[in-house]
């Protein structure tokens, strides 16, 4: 099942839009970021 929820984000002031995508299935447990941003997380 797909969920996609829009969310925000505080950065001081500024604010950004954050889509998060959610899919639950069965299978072993694991998350990916995906975006500008990502490599900076890995």
């Amino acid at each position: 099942m797909l969920t996609i929820v829009r969310s925000l984000a505080l950065n001081g002031l500024e604010g950004y839009i954050v889509r998060v995508e959610v899919d639950v299935s069965s299978g072993l447990p694991g998350f990916e970021f995906v975006g500008p941003y990502s490599r900076c997380i890995s």
